[in-house]
């Protein structure tokens, strides 16, 4: 499975995840931080900014670009 494949994948099973979260995957399944930014670049992943009721903290998550955006 190619970087482009996982990131895919992981953000359709999971839904928007922050980048951290993300990258820890990415990393566990063996895939270095620069090409999981790659494969961000190739799908198009949009940050997506959220805040729980509307309050600070804002929280940054991964979405693919046809996701529809979701509040916490």
């Amino acid at each position: 499975m190619t970087n482009v494949e996982w990131l895919k994948q992981y953000l359709l099973d999971y839904g928007p995840q922050p980048p951290a979260q993300v990258l820890v995957a990415g990393r566990a399944r063996g895939f270095s931080e620069t090409h999981i930014y790659q494969a961000k670049k190739a799908l198009k992943v949009k940050t997506h900014e959220v805040s729980l009721n509307n309050t600070l903290p804002i929280v940054r998550l991964w979405r693919l670009p046809n996701a529809r955006s979701t509040n916490l």
